[in-house]
């Protein structure tokens, strides 16, 4: 997390809505970077276009999140019918 490096993104909302008729499973590990983007397709209202999500959260090397950050956007997906699972 010291040297990041920038790479070119997609908008992880604009490929669900692609694929909003399909059974969407996502197993997710973008070494911090997972709660921008889950926060960004709650926003969206793109979340509930997931059926589940694996997950492996980073918020122990992450100076601004915690388990408290991880466990609300955990209770947001869910809200909206997401099963989320941790994956480590």
């Amino acid at each position: 997390y010291a040297d990041p490096i920038l790479v070119e993104c997609v908008d992880f909302s604009r490929i669900l809505k692609r694929y909003k008729d399909f059974e969407t499973i996502v197993k997710m590990d973008i070494e911090g970077a997972e709660y921008d983007v889950l926060r960004h397709v709650i926003k969206e209202d793109t979340a509930k276009l997931m059926d589940a999500i694996f997950v492996e959260w980073h918020h122990s090397s992450m100076t601004n999140e915690d388990d408290n950050s991880t466990q609300e956007i955990v209770e947001q997906l869910k809200d909206v019918g997401v099963q989320v699972f941790d994956w480590h």
